[in-house]
């Protein structure tokens, strides 16, 4: 009976034992010490990742806790980042944390073990992407990464007020996300007001900024946001600096910020049949806009859109003539000055044209009324291409036609593409 007593004491005592252990003796709890290092990254592990570049230190942290690599020595940290590659992150990151692992074994396609993992744990919706391996927005790769920790994983260290961030609008995609990271110290902006540029694309070297800050407490970072104002803009060019928590009021009133102003102004040119005004607003503020950004796709778009429905308007005829001006050369010989526009995305290798010469009293002129009625055909170099969707001003002199001060019946006769199609 003693011995049995004995036994007993010594089962209870390794049942107490078993209870105190540390987790780690049979499955990881969840916390940033599952965060380990598990590889070593020495100066010139990517050669080009200086080590006095600001992301450098990042990029080591990142890389030692297995959560970054590289490919031929070299991080790229100027490429932008997919979607796919987003979600390997978050969901790895998630994995991590929760377990102590990453176990996820790659199929066909490669990425859709962790699209399956992300979607089964609350990381993306199903279906909220549509294209893996399209660039991901500062904006859609905030919305992924908050989710990849739970919320008491990311405490609040900055007092970021609703409204403070200048570009992301309440109601906004990811907003919570977005403010959610700025408070928890992961993300800072890129000035002292918060600037979020959250419709531009994300580079590897931000992202190792994010990944160190993420998965380490000791590295976020302290910000105080200064007030920010806007430009915003009505319909009719008018502009004003708003505070950025005044932006929704003047919303309401029918102001418009920079990019949502050029689309609306577009918009109300198309609707009044001015297409050329409106493929014009968009193309100049395209110029402007870096063709890598988000934004400049939602202009590019449109203008699309725009000169789809022209070239529908224009009975099928894939170029527009524009405008038509009249202007004198050093001897006094009438030219004329005609804008073109390619409806189509295909370059035009050459065209042909016809119109009427007039004098200022209306009537049809020419020099040699016995030879022709005043009727030019005209025809471009073939060396002069008129790319897709772009316009070009190309001058004729009017020799034979002394006394012209405009034309009437200015159109379009065969138009030659560089791929050997015709139209005529």
């Amino acid at each position: 009976m003693k011995k049995i007593k004995q036994l007993t004491a010594a089962v209870l005592a390794l049942v107490m034992v078993l209870a105190l252990a540390p987790a780690s003796l049979a499955a990881n709890a969840p916390g940033f010490g599952n965060f380990q290092k598990v590889s070593t990254y020495t100066d010139g592990t990517f050669t080009d990742v200086p080590a006095g570049e600001w992301y450098a230190a990042d990029v080591k942290t990142a890389y030692e806790l297995g959560l970054v690599n590289g490919s031929y020595g070299q991080y790229a940290p100027n490429d932008n980042v997919r979607v796919s590659a987003a979600l390997v992150l978050a969901c790895r990151m998630h994995s991590i944390y929760n377990t102590g692992k990453a176990d996820f074994v790659q199929g066909d396609p490669w990425y859709q073990v962790y699209v399956d993992y992300a979607v089964a744990n609350g990381i993306i919706a199903a279906g909220q992407f549509t294209d893996y391996n399209a660039y991901i927005t500062r904006r859609d790769f905030a919305g992924i990464m908050a989710k990849a920790l739970p919320a008491d994983a990311l405490t609040a260290i900055n007092t970021v007020e609703n409204g403070a961030i200048p570009d992301v609008a309440a109601g906004s995609a990811n907003y919570d996300a977005i403010y959610t990271l700025y408070r928890a110290g992961v993300l800072t902006g890129n000035d002292a007001y918060g600037t979020f540029t959250p419709d531009t694309y994300i580079a590897r070297s931000g992202v190792a900024a994010l990944v160190a800050r993420m998965t380490n407490p000791q590295l976020r970072k302290s910000v105080s946001l200064q007030a920010a104002t806007v430009t915003m803009y009505t319909i009719d060019g008018t502009s004003e600096e708003v505070p950025v928590s005044a932006i929704a009021h003047y919303q309401s009133y029918g102001w418009y910020l920079f990019p949502d102003y050029v689309c609306a102004t577009a918009d109300l040119y198309f609707s009044q049949g001015d297409y050329a005004t409106a493929a014009d607003v968009l193309e100049v503020t395209m110029f402007v806009t870096d063709e890598n950004t988000a934004e400049y796709n939602k202009y590019y778009e449109k203008f699309a859109a725009i000169l789809n429905t022209w070239y529908q308007a224009n009975n099928g005829c894939p170029i527009a003539i524009v405008a038509d001006e009249i202007t004198y050369d050093s001897f006094g010989n009438p030219e004329l000055n005609t804008t073109y526009r390619n409806l189509t995305p295909w370059d035009i290798l050459t065209f042909e044209d016809q119109w009427t010469c007039v004098d200022a009293y209306g009537n049809i002129t020419t020099d040699y009324p016995y030879l022709y009625n005043g009727t030019v055909s005209s025809s471009s170099s073939a060396g002069d291409v008129l790319y897709g969707y772009t316009s070009a001003v190309y001058t004729t002199t009017l020799y034979d036609n002394s006394r012209t001060t405009s034309v009437t019946n200015h159109h379009m006769v065969r138009v030659a593409f560089v791929d050997g199609g015709v139209w005529e």
